[in-house]
């Protein structure tokens, strides 16, 4: 078997095993009364000891909802956004226990890429509505439409004899 199967194999049985044990997890957690999620309000799983957090559940299940033309998803929806945000941080714990973000070029690309977004997401807002205003009011004449151009032509043969002489004419009205 060469290296690279090899690894597939083990990603694969590993993200298989790790699905079993974190959906082990929820049910013993959903009947289970003060689990995990109840010490900590804000946590709706934990996968191998990583959390999901309700926001980032919030912050996935929006977006997909923004994509789908809507204001909110279903609670069958919901659960399978939760179930593929806990299939991806066990394929993530998988990939890292296999030291894939340091060899990968492909994994570490788009761990740094994910980390760059963040950070320009983090430093981006909204901005206020007094604040366009201003702007606005600042640079009124960038959005402002130019005025009516009227705009004459003639045409003046250029075989004529006195070409010159009639466009000259011309241009000085």
């Amino acid at each position: 078997m060469s290296g690279g199967r090899s690894a597939r194999i083990w990603l694969a049985l590993g993200a298989a095993l790790g699905i079993a044990v974190a959906s082990a997890t929820l049910v013993r957690r959903d009947s289970a009364p003060g689990g995990a999620a109840a010490a900590s309000g804000d946590v709706v799983a934990t996968v191998n000891g990583q959390p999901v957090t309700r926001d980032k559940l919030a912050r996935f299940a929006a977006t997909l909802a923004r994509e789908r033309g809507r204001l909110e998803l279903d609670a069958a929806e919901r659960r399978r956004i939760l179930e593929r945000l806990i299939d991806e941080e066990l394929l993530l714990q998988r990939g890292v226990a296999l030291g894939l973000e340091r060899s990968d070029p492909a994994a570490r690309g788009a761990i740094v890429s994910a980390v760059m977004d963040a950070i320009t997401s983090e430093q981006a807002r909204e901005p206020e509505r007094a604040e366009l205003e201003a702007l606005y009011r600042e640079h009124a004449n960038e959005w402002a439409r130019p005025g009516r151009v009227t705009v004459e032509a003639a045409r003046v043969p250029a075989d004529a004899a006195d070409a010159d002489a009639r466009g000259a004419e011309i241009a000085r009205r």
